[in-house]
Parts: structure tokens; sequence; C-alpha cells
């Protein structure tokens, strides 16, 4: 299974969507999707005219950019790495990267985040795994 990263477009925000198909008002925004900011019940053909937008309303389908990260494998072991060198170093890291398969994280986290990934890439050499691929 692989691991990756959404990150939301600024295609709205920059006016680079196609026409809306309800009141711009009625969108929201939180750190990882759009949203419908009305109950679903009585609203049905809003919500269903508004997730049919969010598929191509601009290049970026439902707004996101997706990066593959890594697999879980490679994923738990960079973790163990970060608490290696030490969480101390890593908050943003550790309290921000997800355990299940889910998690979000604000603009501001992931500002603080790419600090404490260059100050990783510059220590990463001090931290060696050993484990063993094939017994034969």
């Amino acid at each position: 299974m692989g691991l990756g990263a959404v990150i939301s477009c600024n295609c709205f925000r920059d006016g680079k969507t196609s026409q809306l198909p309800v009141p711009a008002h009625l969108i929201i925004f939180d750190e990882c999707d759009a949203k419908l900011d009305l109950p679903w019940e009585n609203h049905e053909p809003e919500h269903i005219l508004f997730n049919q937008w969010l598929k191509s309303c601009c290049p970026h389908p439902q707004m996101r950019y997706f990066i593959a990260v890594a697999n879980w494998m490679h994923y738990r072991s960079f973790q163990h790495t970060l608490e290696q060198i030490g969480w101390q170093y890593f908050p943003a890291l550790q309290a921000n990267l997800p355990e299940p398969n889910d998690g979000c994280m604000s603009p501001e986290s992931a500002a603080k985040a790419l600090i404490e990934l260059v100050y990783f890439r510059n220590h990463v050499t001090e931290v060696s795994n050993w484990f063993l691929v094939n017994s034969e």
C-alpha cells in the first residue's frame, strides 16, 4: 500500500475555477478540502452539483495535488529515524504525521515541517538502521 500527500490548489482563491454551481458564500475550506456549507438533508441537489463541479472545476481533480510519498514500511522507517535523531527537533512532524491512513496538516504546520525536513536532511547521516532482508 502506498502513502500519499494531498495539497489543496489555489485555483478557487485565484479565480481560476469554472463557473460555480452554487453561490460562492456557501463554499467553505478547511485545511484539506472544499466543502458545501449546507446540511445534506434537504440540500441533496446542491451537494450533488457541487461534488460534480469539484471533479473538473480546475486542472486539479477535487482541487487537489496528489504526491506519492512512500509505502507504509518506508514511512515507519522514516518515523523511526526521526525518533532516533530526537523528536525535540521535529515537533511539527511529530504532531502532524498521521498514524492511521488519514490526517491533515495546516499550511502553518506544513511550513514548520518543511524547516524540520531541512534539518532532517542535514542530520540523516547520523542515523543508521540495520535489518535482515533475506535470511538466505
